[in-house]
């Protein structure tokens, strides 16, 4: 497989898994705050402070791949 492929595939493994971070990010923490609201009997406080720490997370980490991305891209062009 030439550099350029291999290069290819990379980024779309990073591009296609920001969807996967997003989604699990957000649903895991919200899960993690039901079940802390579950043993403490505080509905919906951990949850929401859960989903909003998903949120946060998800951006951050999707803002960090496609930097990444964007650098590679631009580290790509310059060789060319």
């Amino acid at each position: 497989m030439s550099k350029e492929r291999k290069l290819n595939a990379s980024l779309l493994a990073q591009a296609s898994s920001m969807g996967f971070v997003f989604v699990f990010s957000i649903v895991g923490f919200a899960a993690i705050g039901y079940f802390i609201d579950i043993k403490a009997g505080t509905l919906p406080a951990f949850l929401f402070t859960g989903f909003v720490l998903g949120v946060v997370g998800a951006f951050y980490t999707v803002f960090r791949l496609v930097s990444r991305l964007s650098k590679a891209l631009d580290d790509d062009s310059k060789k060319k």
